[in-house]
């Protein structure tokens, strides 16, 4: 039995820079997370933003989905199979990123 070649479509105009440009638009690539399987391109990515808020990424072009993730996962995002230890992950994200504001509030003079 003879195999069938199947063609894999690329998106040439999509580049690392491209992506990472629209990514840093929400927040740090450090804080992505994405909640699927490891190396199947197939998930949802979630960020802590810049204002402290989890963003959840619903792309609905698989092809699409599936550059991103492979370009986050090279970047050295986590990728959690479990969906508890997804959120568990996100809400730690959130801690420190409060703990992180609290300590540059401004301090009263003590003169």
């Amino acid at each position: 039995m003879k195999a069938k070649k199947v063609k894999i479509k690329t998106r040439p105009g999509i580049t690392d820079e491209l992506i990472q440009n629209y990514f840093t638009q929400f927040g740090l690539i450090e804080n992505y997370y994405i909640w699927g399987t490891p190396k199947l391109n197939n998930g949802i990515i979630h960020c802590l933003s810049y204002d402290n808020k989890i963003i959840t990424f619903l792309i609905e072009d698989d092809q699409l989905n599936g550059i991103y993730i492979r370009y986050l996962e090279k970047m050295g995002v986590p990728v959690f199979e479990d969906s508890l230890e997804c959120d568990e992950y996100g809400k730690a994200l959130l801690e420190k990123a409060n703990k992180k504001d609290d300590s540059l509030a401004i301090q009263p003079n003590p003169e």
